[in-house]
């Protein structure tokens, strides 16, 4: 009785191993696959976002199909475990991410098969260099397990002798066939696998037509698969739109404008910071890798943040300053940005220790994690004379910014366990408020003034923070 192929794959899987003979099968490329990102890793506010010509990309085309198939119905008759060539698709190869094969071709319309089992939606990448010396095409089955006949559903065909051919798709759960075919002349092909399932709800983003529409405020989680992979982005705004870009990548990858409609123009707001401020019109954002390194289980995440926008750069950012001081104060008219001496004021903290001996343990988190609704409620210059916990030292005897944030969430958060003989040092806030010293030079918290663990939740009559507040108020520029 004739079984189903799916059902026979499914036993090799199981009682042959790889149905690939190791000789055959090598590493897909010479470029370096990222195991991880414990190295050179780019976060949060660190990220810049550069501009990108589009003439730089190499010119890779994808399911370029030229040349239709002109085979007959295929129908598959099973499978058993692999032995000699793999010349028709009963007797297939077994594509596994990131390996390849290499094989010859010597006559027209001879062929090379490759079985895809996928056991879940599953993005594929398949690429394959040639001899200048023949012409080979790539197409891509799916089966029919009832009826045990092959379906074409796409591939890679161009008309020139040893021009590449690329193939990338999502697909759904199934068994899948690749058939290399040649169409004239003879040599040598090299065909790559990859495959991954982390982003398929955004691919295959590899080109403008296709790029992912960013939803604003919202984490987008990537990767790229192969070292052909390039992953893009875009957004529309109608008015001048400020927009915050934070998240985590490795150091070789790069975020990029690679187009945007023509009268369009970006740029960093102030000196410092990750915030972008967008004319009207549409973008294109592009992630590439600069080395080639790529892998199918290293992601990378990115938010878009809306932070504001108007009719024009002037009725959302207002100048002031402090003249006494020489503080130049630039702020969004919703309080939710702020510049001071051109450098973006930076809330973002997070600091951790951990302690334990015979006698008990602490563990504490204090972090500062500002939000979307958060903003400057009040700010002040104050002489600040010394505190006893500061967050960045030898500042004492300086004019600094004290501000005030306030939001419609918790934004600040200090979670302290103490055991043992640290149990008095046991306290937990969550608030949506907070009011800290800034350095005018650096945008930068100095110290957190209130609340604070040392200065007014556990206060052991040992800690303070200390400051002269004086009476100018800031004097903003007529508009």
């Amino acid at each position: 009785m004739r079984k189903s192929l799916l059902a026979t794959l499914l036993a090799i899987a199981l009682f042959f191993g790889v149905a690939v003979p190791s000789s055959i099968i090598s590493e897909a490329s010479g470029l370096s696959e990222i195991k991880d990102m414990s190295e050179n890793q780019i976060e949060s506010s660190d990220i810049t976002l550069e501009n990108v010509d589009i003439a730089e990309l190499p010119v890779i085309s994808y399911n370029n199909i030229e040349r239709p198939y002109a085979g007959e119905t295929i129908v598959v008759d099973g499978i058993s475990a692999h032995s000699g060539s793999n010349d028709n698709p009963n007797n297939s190869l077994l594509f596994e991410n990131n390996l390849g094969d290499s094989q010859a071709l010597t006559v027209a319309n001879e062929q090379r098969w490759y079985a895809m089992i996928l056991s879940e939606k599953t993005k594929v990448s398949i690429y394959m260099s040639m001899d200048t010396t023949m012409d080979a095409d790539l197409y891509v089955f799916s089966l029919d397990s009832s009826a045990g006949t092959l379906n074409l559903i796409g591939g890679s065909t161009n008309s020139t002798s040893g021009q590449d051919e690329y193939y990338s798709a999502v697909l759904e759960a199934g068994t899948y066939f690749t058939c290399v075919s040649n169409y004239a002349g003879a040599g040598t092909y090299n065909i790559a696998y990859y495959q991954t399932n982390v982003d398929v709800n955004y691919e295959v983003n590899d080109s403008l037509d296709t790029a992912t529409d960013i939803v604003f405020n919202q984490k987008m989680v990537g990767a790229l698969d192969c070292p052909y992979d390039i992953d893009l982005y875009k957004f529309t705004v109608t008015e001048y739109t400020w927009i915050r870009m934070f998240g985590n990548y490795p150091g070789k990858y790069e975020l990029g404008v690679i187009a945007s409609t023509e009268g369009t123009e970006w740029g960093l707001e102030g000196n410092t910071g990750n915030v972008y401020v967008f004319s009207p019109g549409t973008y294109w954002f592009i992630v590439r890798s600069l080395d080639g390194g790529y892998s199918s289980t290293v992601t990378y995440d990115l938010t878009f943040e809306r932070v504001g926008g108007a009719a024009s750069k002037e009725e959302y950012i207002r100048t002031g300053h402090f003249p006494e001081y020489g503080i130049e104060i630039k702020q969004s008219t919703d309080n939710k940005l702020t510049y001071v001496n051109g450098n973006m004021v930076d809330l973002r903290y997070l600091w951790t220790e951990e302690a334990s001996n015979s006698e008990g343990s602490k563990a504490a988190i204090i972090s500062v994690t500002p939000n979307e609704t958060t903003y400057c409620s009040f700010m002040e210059v104050v002489y600040y004379v010394s505190s006893t916990h500061p967050i960045i030292k030898n500042r004492n005897g300086e004019e600094l910014l004290q501000m005030t944030f306030k939001s419609d969430d918790v934004f600040y958060k200090i979670e302290w366990v103490g055991t043992g003989m640290f149990d008095n040092e046991t306290a937990k806030l969550d608030s949506n408020k907070i009011t800290v010293l800034i350095d005018p030079k650096s945008g930068k918290i100095v110290d957190i003034v209130a609340p604070n663990y040392y200065y007014t939740i556990k206060n052991n009559g040992r800690n303070k923070i200390s400051m002269i507040r004086y009476d100018d108020e800031i004097v903003w520029d007529e508009t």
